[in-house]
């Protein structure tokens, strides 16, 4: 499978805490998630 095919088709979203937090509130409260569209990708074949 091809890497540059797969990067092309995935996506990430970044969010923080919404929760007061003190002077580590942007060092730990951060949260990265990769997305990826199953039923949408051109990728994977029906067999």
């Amino acid at each position: 499978m091809d890497r540059h095919a797969i990067l092309k088709e995935v996506y990430y979203e970044i969010s923080h805490s919404s929760r007061a937090g003190g002077q580590n509130v942007n060092k730990v409260a951060t949260k990265v998630t990769l997305c990826f569209n199953v039923a949408q990708t051109v990728l994977f074949t029906t067999e």
